[in-house]
């Protein structure tokens, strides 16, 4: 019991830092087609300070 609660443990940690990493250099997409009514841009580029509290993130553990 002690061993699935320490690798549940690991794995959410683990699980956390692949999250952050995404968003550091990342980018959104979205699956809207030409000439959709109201379409927006496929990709947009993640914001600098989402960026920066993912890098923190990161860092701090």
């Amino acid at each position: 019991k002690l061993r699935q609660v320490f690798n549940q443990g690991v794995a959410e940690y683990l699980a956390a830092g692949i999250m952050a990493s995404r968003y550091i250099g990342g980018i959104y997409h979205r699956r809207d087609h030409l000439g959709d009514p109201g379409g927006r841009a496929p990709f947009r580029v993640v914001e600098a300070d989402k960026q920066r509290a993912a890098l923190d993130f990161l860092i701090e553990r």
